[in-house]
């Protein structure tokens, strides 16, 4: 009877593995994932703060990208995307990078699929990537998710994967809000703990024209 039991203890835990491992599958899909329907770009013009992003894979690029006050400015443009404008602060104020770039959309009908570039030593390092818009109140937040490397079956490699939050104010989010955001990441396959929070401290807003 106990060896009864351990086999079908075994049978339910490969059984639950696959059914997760599909249901995962589905949802990571890069062609299936939710995106923000009726992106509005004039409403989402203005000015955000970083609030929350995954880390950069890579060394370097992680040493010079852990800014504190991140702020970027959305300005809608004649192509049908944004300009944009970031600043924030490293050593404390000690350091006040600053730059410009742009947010293309390649097709207007799905203007939440955007590209983002910054015109930045770093920026051109990283080159163009993707940023879609997984969620936005405009009021609030907006959710992004970024797949750097998309695999044969669909999905993105999960070592290339990447999201981040911005808010319209360096408040907390209201509890309401903050479930709206972690729903939107957990429909892309990422989990709100695997983003670190962007510290505001106020440095350096005097100088960056923003």
């Amino acid at each position: 009877m106990k060896y009864l039991n351990f086999i079908c203890t075994i049978f339910c835990c490969i059984l639950y593995g696959v059914l997760s491992k599909s249901v995962t599958d589905k949802k990571c899909h890069l062609l299936e994932i939710p995106l923000q329907k009726d992106f509005d770009i004039s409403r989402f013009e203005g000015l955000w703060y970083a609030s929350h992003k995954t880390g950069i894979k890579d060394s370097i690029l992680s040493y010079f990208t852990e800014i504190y006050d991140g702020r970027i400015h959305f300005k809608s443009n004649i192509a049908g995307g944004f300009d944009l404008k970031a600043a924030g602060s490293k050593f404390y104020g000690g350091w006040c990078p600053k730059g410009k770039g742009n947010a293309a959309v390649k097709d207007e009908k799905a203007p939440e699929k955007m590209t983002m570039y910054f015109d930045t030593s770093i920026g051109r390092k990283i080159g163009m990537k993707p940023a879609w818009v997984l969620k936005t109140d405009y009021k609030n937040y907006a959710v992004f998710y970024s797949c750097w490397k998309e695999l044969q079956n669909g999905k993105c490699d999960s070592d290339k994967t990447y999201a981040f939050v911005t808010t319209r104010s360096t408040k907390p989010l209201s509890k309401q809000k903050l479930g709206e955001v972690e729903q939107a990441l957990a429909s892309a396959c990422v989990d709100i703990s695997d983003l670190t929070p962007v510290k505001h401290y106020g440095y350096c807003q005097e100088k960056d024209g923003l």
